[in-house]
């Protein structure tokens, strides 16, 4: 396992990989997937954590006409990345490192850039999402993000957020509502008071001396957070048709912490807090009215980083999770762990169902179960304190992560998850996995001992009719050096291998990546 933890390096050619077995002949477009990728910035010096790697993107073109497949890595040109190999140290606050002082800067700019948000990095590791066919997006969990180009792989914009719309943390996983026409997203502030701020971002309309359909970002919705001095550590939330659902985890963000990290020599893992005898909330925004429900929610404690789906039933959301016990996790994640070949979590991820009464409160009876779904073992009770207190349905074995869908399903009911063993043990070990929710059935593809899937990345098969017809493309890791890395591409329905593209090692440098996106091939006809 160690091995998948080595640096990489850039290659100036693409690579052209070795196709087994046949791929689909619709398949046509780019796969593009970002993660860390370099972590020793000298001999002397090395990050401390997984996601404290500089960025690295991979793409992968499909091309349909020359009946090839080609690859190509990269760094992302950002000031994080330029400033770890100037200076062989970071300058900016990154998860589990702190930033160090940046030399070529005078004093006078050395304090202003050290106060937060200024300081926090956009290393850009956790996460790329497309708005529109033309403008994409790699993000981390800060303010600032990058715009990209899929083809050579620049970086071609720097965006802070924390100047428009004016938040100073932002979610990873924006979600697009493709029947709105509009994305949304989840922020936070800390400096004035602990707050959120749910976003809405039309992505149709960009004016002509706009660079970023990001300028047209909306706060449409600021509510305060749960703890005075703290805020929840919050990498995803959930959408319905009609709601907007903010999730409140029991891992906190010391916001004076988080203020003052810098100066003071800590990093963001520093300024977290473990408060596990606190519930975890959920906020939920009606997007009819503009306004946050009065529904209080509530359940025991527990750490995440993905929302699966949510969706609407009778009055009902019906929300998705992957959540774990403790966030033993992150501790896990240390590079001094990694690179000894240790994965060894206190707790296993569970995919659990939640479900939401959102009826008028004063039709809901007290001190009795309010789900009225007939399948579903989740409860949700309302005491005499006006909080309705939820217990979830567990829907699978435990131990994956990384869980997609097929994406014209977001935010409506659906049957099918697809989630990666990652490093885990037990049932997902070096596998990837197709959850069929409805029927309870489970089934997994598994090449070899020293193979490690990524996420399952799904594409719809043209003209597609059912909710798994379709393809799904995830990248395999080898921590045998001396096989090859390569792309599964597995029949969605069936779970089978139907071809997989192997590249060697010695013409393509390929990380360890977190999440991709598919881009079509929109100019080549479906044969």
């Amino acid at each position: 396992m160690q091995n998948l933890f080595r640096d990489n390096k850039e290659f100036e050619k693409d690579a052209l990989g070795k196709i087994i077995g046949e791929l689909p002949s619709w398949l046509s477009g780019t796969l593009v997937r970002t993660g860390p990728g370099k972590w020793d910035l000298d001999e002397e010096f090395s990050m401390n954590h997984f996601y404290d790697g500089c960025a690295m993107m991979v793409r992968f073109e499909f091309d349909q006409k020359e009946k090839c497949v080609r690859a190509r890595s990269r760094f992302l040109n950002s000031d994080a990345y330029r400033k770890c190999c100037e200076q062989k140290r970071p300058v900016y606050t990154e998860f589990g490192t702190q930033a160090h002082t940046d030399h070529s800067r005078g004093l006078i700019s050395r304090v202003f850039t050290r106060i937060v948000p200024s300081d926090l990095t956009d290393n850009e590791i956790a996460n790329i999402y497309k708005i529109n066919d033309d403008e994409i997006y790699m993000t981390t969990e800060s303010c600032n993000i990058w715009k990209i180009d899929p083809n050579n792989l620049d970086g071609l914009l720097k965006i802070n957020l924390d100047k428009k719309p004016g938040v100073a943390i932002c979610c990873s996983h924006p979600i697009l509502s493709e029947d709105e026409r509009v994305m949304y997203n989840v922020g936070t502030t800390f400096l004035t008071g602990m707050k959120y701020h749910i976003m809405r971002i039309p992505i149709d309309g960009k004016g002509d001396k706009q660079k970023s359909t990001l300028e047209n970002s909306q706060i449409i919705c600021s509510f305060n957070s749960s703890y005075k001095g703290s805020f929840s550590y919050n990498h995803s939330f959930a959408i319905t048709k009609n709601f907007v659902i903010v999730i409140e985890q029991s891992l906190l963000i010391n916001g004076l912490k988080l203020a003052t990290c810098t100066p003071k020599g800590k990093s963001l893992e520093d300024c977290l807090e473990w408060c596990p005898d606190q519930p975890s909330h959920f906020h939920v925004f009606d997007k009819r009215s503009n306004t946050m429900t009065k529904h209080k929610f509530e359940t025991k404690g527990f750490f995440y980083f993905h929302s699966i789906n949510a969706y609407e039933e009778d009055d009902q959301i019906v929300l998705d999770i992957l959540n774990y016990d403790d966030h033993g996790l992150l501790e896990t994640l240390r590079m001094k762990n990694l690179r000894a070949g240790k994965f060894e979590t206190t707790s296993k991820s569970k995919p659990v169902r939640y479900v939401l009464p959102v009826r008028d409160l004063k039709l809901m009876r007290k001190n009795e179960n309010l789900v009225t779904i007939e399948t579903s073992q989740s409860t949700a009770i309302l005491n005499d304190k006006g909080i309705i207190t939820l217990e979830g349905e567990q829907l699978g074995p435990s131990g994956s992560e990384m869980p997609t869908i097929n994406p014209k399903y977001v935010g409506k009911p659906y049957n099918f998850i697809y989630a990666s063993g990652f490093l885990e043990t037990g049932y997902y070990e070096n596998a990837i996995a197709k959850l069929d929710i409805k029927k309870n059935e489970n089934v997994i593809y598994k090449h070899s001992s020293t193979t490690y899937p990524g996420e399952g990345v799904f594409i719809a098969s043209p003209n597609s009719e059912t909710e798994d017809d379709g393809i799904i493309l995830t990248l395999c890791l080898e921590s045998d050096l001396e096989k090859n890395p390569f792309l599964a591409v597995l029949d969605a329905k069936s779970f089978k291998e139907l071809a997989r593209v192997e590249f060697d090692r010695r013409e393509v440098s390929i990380p360890t990546t977190i999440h991709g996106l598919w881009l079509p091939n929109k100019d080549v006809p479906v044969v």
